[in-house]
């Protein structure tokens, strides 16, 4: 039997973009949650190709309620064969456009925050890939956080997944780690993704 972490990494080696990693991730979804989530204890949900509205999609969506309210993580994937940075230092074309829809995410949480919430409460009963809490109701916690509710509070965090650690220099990780202090955006490569699943191996 294929181990998770080989299995990772054919999936890999078929995307010259995103979409062959991106329907393994699908098809095993606790390897997202692992790599982005946080494992709140009043509820996971994870869901692929979300629509914020009409004009955007992330391509996974990580709901996880706690006692104080709901954790919203998207996550955009890029080319597993992308460079994250130029030689001059700044973020590649891929890069620069996965940092601008992030964006326009932030945008629209802020303008649209009611509608996104009622989205997203409408999709955890229809498209979470994970299911343990799908068949409870509307996404409510045990604190009663109801995701829906406009005076919940809700967190955002956005990740971007793009190339290979391999392909990064001890100048390009400081230049990932000051995107995240500086944006809050959390930029992955996807050997994370990896990690992962020798983790799930080994445990």
């Amino acid at each position: 039997m294929k181990s998770h972490k080989d299995a990772v990494i054919q999936a890999l080696s078929r995307s010259n973009g995103e979409r062959s990693i991106a329907r393994y991730l699908k098809r095993n979804p606790y390897l997202v949650l692992r790599a982005f989530g946080d494992f709140g204890n009043h509820g996971n949900y994870v869901l692929a190709e979300f629509g914020l509205g009409k004009a955007f999609c992330a391509d996974f969506v990580i709901i996880q309620g706690y006692s104080t309210g709901w954790r919203v993580d998207f996550v955009e994937l890029e080319p597993v064969v992308d460079p994250l940075f130029n030689k001059d230092r700044t973020p590649t074309k891929r890069l620069r456009l996965a940092q601008k829809q992030i964006a326009d995410w932030r945008e629209y949480e802020r303008t649209d925050g009611p509608s996104l919430r009622r989205q997203l409460a409408d999709a955890t009963k229809k498209g979470d890939l994970i299911k343990h809490c799908s068949d409870l109701g509307d996404p409510c916690t045990m604190s009663n956080q109801r995701l829906r509710d406009p005076e919940s509070f809700v967190r955002y965090c956005h990740h971007i997944v793009i190339g290979r650690r391999e392909l990064l220099t001890r100048q390009g990780q400081r230049l990932r780690s000051r995107s995240f202090a500086d944006d809050y955006i959390d930029i992955a490569t996807y050997d994370r993704i990896i990690d992962v699943a020798e983790e799930f191996d080994t445990g």
